[in-house]
């Protein structure tokens, strides 16, 4: 996947081709050729694209360059070898209609001042543009659902301090609060977020700054790619739900976490549950993985208070002996454990 191209010192006049490189991140067109404005929507087409340098492009002399490359491409945070303030970033783009802002919060959801909740689905929305005044005046906000839009942090939210759920859903996330708190933890009352279908993965967690969520509970990350579970990222000491459905889990990292009580981790490609050291889980879901063996579920007999378990659409609930194997391991522990699955 290309994310860095050098193409300075040529004689390109057209940045046509250039809308199939969709993860692209740095963008080098020092000393071309490109003169035509209408050049730049293309850089519409690269999502993912944070340094731009188009010196010594006639373009560059065209009034209001600056200005539509920021309506193009949000995110820039460097262009022409100079980075982008978020103040010059917010003023550029805030009537683009494309940036949360507090004239459009105002302009979309009557007297918010009245409101306790904020719900702008579906407005294509690529960035977050509120400067401290409005962060003020949003300080009685307690849910927020920006779910279906374009997405990719949160940063200025996080002085939000009496949100208490927050929905991102089929957005592009990648940070949750940035380096610009510095080591404060964000978001201090946040108790549900949804991260669903964002296109997270393994690594990306770790950038996400999950563990600055001090009083988290519920979590949703259904529908991201994630392909190892590290259960350190989720030592949180309040988080006691977690949605991993519909990811791309192969293996579990061990790390143990007392405080989870229900885990979802159905539709993955798990193939055992071993390193899964969650010794107060009440409730496992692994429906439609890839476990074939009964004894690449033993873990569970390390969850003494398990009280529903389903393994429906494994290979291994076609076993003859997987009923009683699963009710002898549990009721080792807790006589009265009831056990749901489509074979009980």
């Amino acid at each position: 996947v290309l994310t860095k191209l050098n193409l300075g010192y040529n004689k390109l006049r057209s940045l046509k081709g250039m809308e199939n490189n969709k993860m692209l991140e740095l963008l080098l067109l020092t000393e071309n050729q490109i003169r035509e404005k209408n050049e730049i929507d293309i850089l519409s087409t690269l999502p993912k694209l944070a340094i731009l340098d188009m010196t010594g492009n006639p373009v560059m002399e065209a009034e209001g360059f600056l200005k539509k490359v920021l309506l193009q491409n949000p995110n820039l945070m460097s262009v022409n070898c100079e980075r982008i303030q978020n103040e010059e970033r917010r003023l550029a783009i805030k009537k683009a209609g494309k940036a949360l802002t507090m004239d459009y919060i105002e302009k979309h959801v009557f007297k918010i001042e009245l409101k306790t909740s904020l719900i702008l689905k579906n407005h294509e929305l690529q960035t977050i543009a509120l400067d401290r005044a409005a962060v003020a005046k949003l300080q009685h906000i307690e849910l927020m659902d920006l779910s279906w839009n374009s997405l990719e942090n949160s940063n200025e939210l996080a002085p939000l301090c009496r949100l208490t759920q927050l929905i991102l859903a089929h957005n592009s996330m990648n940070t949750l609060a940035g380096e610009s708190l510095g080591e404060k933890e964000a978001f201090i009352n946040l108790e549900f977020l949804d991260l669903s279908y964002n296109h997270i993965t393994s690594q990306a967690l770790y950038r996400l700054g999950i563990t600055r969520l001090p009083k988290l509970k519920k979590l949703c990350l259904a529908g991201n790619q994630i392909n190892r579970l590290d259960l350190a990222v989720f030592d949180l000491k309040e988080l006691e739900e977690l949605d991993l459905s519909q990811n791309e889990i192969k293996s579990i990292k061990k790390k143990t976490v007392n405080q989870l009580r229900k885990l979802d981790l159905s539709w993955n490609r798990l193939k055992d549950i071993d390193g899964l050291s969650t010794p107060n889980l009440l409730v496992l879901n692994i429906t439609n993985n890839k476990i074939t063996t009964c004894s690449a579920i033993k873990f569970i007999t390390q969850m003494p208070k398990l009280h529903e378990l389903n393994c429906v659409g494994n290979p291994v609930t076609e076993r003859r002996v997987y009923t009683e194997f699963v009710k002898n391991q549990v009721t080792f522990f807790v006589v009265s454990m009831e056990l749901r699955d489509s074979r009980f």
